[in-house]
This record gives C-alpha cells, structure tokens and sequence, in this order.
C-alpha cells in the first residue's frame, strides 16, 4: 500500500438503515489517472452505502442468531 498524499481525495460514505447510520465506509485515493470525484463517483458512493448497511445489518442478525439460539443448526443440518 502506498502513502497517500494530502491532495489525494477521500470520501466518508456513511452507511444508514432505518434512519439510523450504523457504520461508515472510508475511501482514500483514486485510481492515477483520477485526480478528485465527480458527481458519478458520489451516486456510486450512495448507492455503496446503501447496498452495505443491510447486508451487515443482516451479518449481525445471522451472526447473533447463531450465537443465541442454539437450535437453528440443528434446524440447519435436518436436510443433511
């Protein structure tokens, strides 16, 4: 990973659910040939944050229901 400068361009997106943020994405630097964002850059952004939030909203749900309710692996395994 190479060191970035001041004038390379960042962006926070944050990642928003059911009117609550629950995370932020962080993005430093460009491609070389990209010297700052555009506005298709920051539609891409939004539609990244947007697509994120749940899929980690579902992570947690699926990674809690696997810790709290022992009988779902058992539910998991009956096709076995």
């Amino acid at each position: 990973m190479s060191k970035g400068s001041v004038t390379d361009p960042a962006a926070v997106i944050p990642l928003g659910f059911d009117g609550r943020t629950i995370g932020a994405i962080a993005i430093f630097g460009t491609l070389p040939q990209k010297t700052e964002f555009v506005n298709v850059d920051t539609e891409l952004f939004k539609l990244l944050g947007e697509q994120a939030a749940p899929a980690l909203i579902n992570a947690r749900l699926f990674a809690d229901a696997g810790r709290n309710v022992p009988g779902v692996q058992a539910f998991l395994n009956l096709e076995e």
